[in-house]
């Protein structure tokens, strides 16, 4: 397995390597000689993608540090998708959009707009909404 790895410089081979050291299959486990192992083999993998010319870009992913979605990121997707959704007549992902636009934006035109259509679509809380924004 050293060898296919090494001198061969089979990017499987670092993964199978990986996987050992990690789990201390056959040596003393090592999260750090694991990581070494997984990176050869993603950068063997993307030079191979390369090598026929295209342009290959994965993610940037570190093994010592956690991918992780911020807080404000999986907001912006979730208004995105709502959008979507109050676009194709949905009233419950129109009001989602109209507290975006309220309380986020502070776009009260555009909350009011997106208040009545849900509202036409007869969503109640969106009635609720637009009339407690009239009165105010």
């Amino acid at each position: 397995l050293e060898e296919c790895a090494w001198r061969q410089g089979n990017p499987l081979c670092h993964i199978a390597l990986g996987y050992r050291s990690w789990y201390g299959i056959g040596m003393a486990s090592s999260c750090e000689r694991a990581a070494v192992h997984y990176r050869l083999a993603a950068d063997m993998t993307i030079a191979l993608a390369n090598a026929d010319g295209t342009d290959f870009h994965p993610h940037d992913v570190r093994l010592s540090q956690p991918v992780e979605v911020a807080k404000e990121e999986r907001r912006i997707d979730q208004v995105e998708m709502d959008r979507e959704r109050a676009a194709r007549g949905e009233p419950a992902a129109g009001v989602s959009v109209a507290v975006e636009a309220q309380f986020h934006d502070r776009d009260p035109h555009s909350a009011a707009s997106l208040y009545a259509a849900a509202a036409a679509g007869g969503d109640t809380f969106a009635l609720n909404n637009l009339g407690a924004m009239l009165l105010n």
